[in-house]
């Protein structure tokens, strides 16, 4: 893959980390359709279970502040689900390229 390339793949990646995360409702769509790759890339299932249980909770929490349309206490846990979002990718990508 040429440089070129890699660096229009990186771009595409960071565009759809940033909008996965922009806030808890487009996390949890990602969580429950991402799960679609574990067929076919079972060595993702660590990090995606580790993205489930962070959904998980920060529904929780979101639904126990009455669902607020802005909820602003996502800006509390957004570098982690960044993180995860990034590792989720990541792996994905070397798992495609193997």
């Amino acid at each position: 893959m040429n440089k070129s390339k890699r660096k229009q793949i990186k771009k595409q990646i960071n565009q759809d980390i940033s909008l996965i995360t922009q806030n808890v409702i487009y996390f949890a769509n990602f969580v429950a359709h991402s799960d679609k790759w574990l067929n076919q890339y079972p060595d993702l299932y660590d990090i995606w279970s580790e993205m489930e249980i962070c959904n998980a909770m920060l529904l929780d929490e979101w639904e126990q502040a009455g669902r607020p349309q802005i909820w602003h206490e996502w800006a509390k846990y957004q570098d982690e689900v960044i993180e995860l979002v990034e590792q989720f990718f990541i792996q994905l990508r070397i798992l495609q390229a193997a």
